[in-house]
């Protein structure tokens, strides 16, 4: 039989008129017969190319229910704005650059001023990468991605990308939500494109549950569906399993304005560039920041733990060449006849011999000692604004006092000018240390060299604390516990107090602080096994405990941006109008 072009017509009209409803359920993750209670989290699912290529989740219910166009439910068809044009999951392409939306009608954003309540449109664009072996992407302007972390909660400090910084995309808008109950949020999620719903799934630790908005109480001890007028405290978690919630809702926007991630994101260098303060660290914390250790004795052959006089005197130059207003300190022993001679080889260093040792162990001295003498005894006429301990086997750059000023003048004005009471930790890089390495002779080549070793060492744990950075009106000092110094348990137990505290800034300056911890072989743990850390456990125990006492508890961290600026943000505060 000759096929004729008016039968043709038919045939294409009729198959056209049917491919929604043939194909949509592939399109939309809904296949027939598929029951999966989680979200895109095995690669044995079945997907098509794209759905793999693009992250795209199957999400499915027992009881469907199909939603036509014109329901209250999905919303009308949305309409472009002069910047944003709202996007659907199969829509998602490599380097777009996008902006995600909350239920509640606000950005997803990596701001630089986290106080504000407000972001601008390049801290809400994020650039859509994709995972080899699925999932999406969201890069920010600083060159870190959305991602989720221990709590769990989303951030975007993380540079690199991890099973936690990507995620299953799933197309909501025919998955029906409950009402919300708060007038004020029901009228802005009103106004959203609903047929443009997504849901956003990590595949990280969490994988499989839902991100949403959550309100945190006072205590922060549990996380509620935010339903607040107040959005001074919010976060975004992971943990929800019910799709019917709306606040487990996000909607993707394309960026209509710009074309690129060069583009979307200049205006926001080139205002920070013309903003930024030419204050040296001096300037914002005075003269003078002890840098104070106090090293195991160098002449006491039996602490197979110790620091060696190689790595000593590596920390001496290291310390020394570090420029104003870093000014270093070393509270020796009496009898460490060796490190006192070390440590005077370096007119740079002060050297103290006489501090607060505990009265049970009366070898050993105590950090409330060396902090309060740090304070008492710099080389400056008042007391310093802020005051350094670090172990004795950490070497640093010059980002250290560049970081400190950036946390000062944050917690100064997030405090809003009353006493600063800061506390600035970070995680070190464990580093094989060569032999014969030169650190060069000043500043400038310590941070070569240092950043160049680095880069071949490993980040340790984030509950090993070995560097505090405190305010002097953090505390009084005199009246701490008497924890020893060299035992553990001090570490997360004074993070974990300011941490714990709303009146305190805590911030985790792992970002910017270039700590590298030169590798001293084995018996690094023994000193666990000291009667002084079982009396520092106690202690703590006694005072408090050390809950949220890792560095990666801390609410504000620093960021360096593409422009060279050291800022700090509040970490888990990423929602913006």
């Amino acid at each position: 039989m000759r096929t004729t072009p008016k039968v043709l017509l038919a045939l294409a009209l009729v198959v056209g008129g049917l491919s929604p409803w043939l194909f949509s359920p592939f399109l939309h993750g809904k296949a027939s017969g598929s029951q999966h209670p989680r979200v895109g989290r095995t690669d044995s699912d079945t997907r098509n190319e794209a759905d793999a290529r693009l992250g795209v989740a199957r999400v499915t219910r027992k009881r469907w229910v199909q939603l036509d166009s014109t329901s209250e439910e999905r919303g009308d068809e949305p309409t472009a704005s002069s910047v944003w044009i709202p996007v659907r999951v199969n829509e998602l392409k490599k380097d777009m650059m996008v902006g995600i939306r909350s239920y509640d009608g606000r950005w997803v954003a990596r701001a630089v001023d986290t106080a504000s309540s407000v972001a601008s449109e390049p801290e809400k664009t994020w650039q859509v990468r994709f995972g080899k072996k699925g999932g999406v992407i969201f890069k920010s302007w600083a060159g870190t991605h959305l991602g989720l972390n221990r709590e769990p909660k989303l951030n975007a400090q993380s540079r690199t990308v991890s099973d936690d910084e990507k995620f299953d995309v799933a197309d909501a808008s025919s998955v029906p939500s409950t009402p919300i109950g708060n007038p004020t949020i029901a009228a802005r999620h009103a106004s959203l494109p609903k047929t443009h719903a997504v849901f956003l799934t990590p595949r990280g630790r969490d994988g499989g549950k839902y991100a949403g908005v959550t309100q945190l109480p006072t205590d922060d001890a549990v996380d509620h569906p935010f339903e607040s007028d107040q959005p001074t405290r919010h976060s975004i978690s992971c943990k929800y399993t019910d799709d019917a919630a709306p606040h487990i809702r996000f909607y993707l926007y394309r960026r209509a304005d710009c074309a690129d991630a060069d583009t979307c994101w200049r205006p926001l260098s080139a205002a920070r560039k013309a903003a930024r303060a030419s204050a040296h660290p001096q300037e914002i914390l005075g003269p003078v920041v002890p840098l104070a250790g106090s090293p195991k004795p160098l002449n006491t052959s039996s602490d197979s733990f110790g620091a060696s006089e190689l790595s000593f005197r590596r920390v001496l130059h290291a310390w020394g060449v570090l420029g104003p207003p870093v000014t270093p300190v070393m509270f020796l022993e009496p009898s460490d006849t060796v490190g006192q001679q070390l440590t005077r080889e370096h007119s740079d260093f002060s050297v103290f011999t006489s501090f607060e040792h505990h009265k049970e162990f009366q070898t050993q001295p105590t950090y409330r000692g060396l902090f309060k003498d740090a304070f008492k005894k710099a080389r400056t006429s008042e007391s310093p604004a802020m005051a350094v301990y670090s172990n004795s086997d950490i070497l640093f750059t010059s980002s250290l006092a560049e970081s400190l000023a950036a946390s000062f003048a944050f917690a100064a004005k997030w405090q809003a000018g009353g006493k600063v009471k800061l506390l600035v930790v970070g995680m070190r890089i464990n580093t094989d240390m060569p032999a014969g390495v030169d650190l060069g002779r000043g500043e400038e080549d310590l941070d070569r060299v240092l950043t160049r070793l680095a880069a071949t060492g490993k980040r340790y744990q984030s509950n090993a604390e070995d560097y505090f950075a405190v305010s002097r009106g953090l505390c009084d000092w005199g009246a701490m516990p008497d924890f020893i110094v060299g035992g553990v348990a001090f570490d997360n137990w004074l993070v974990g107090k300011y941490n714990r505290d709303a009146g305190a800034v805590v911030v985790d300056a792992s970002d910017t602080i270039l700590a590298v911890h030169q590798n001293h072989g084995a018996g690094r743990k023994d000193s666990h096994l000291q009667p002084k850390s079982r009396y520092n456990r106690e202690l703590a125990a006694k005072h408090g405990s050390w809950s949220k006492g890792r560095v990666l508890d801390a609410r504000f961290a620093t960021l360096s941006t593409p422009w060279g600026e050291i800022i700090v943000v509040e970490r888990r505060k990423l929602l913006f109008d």
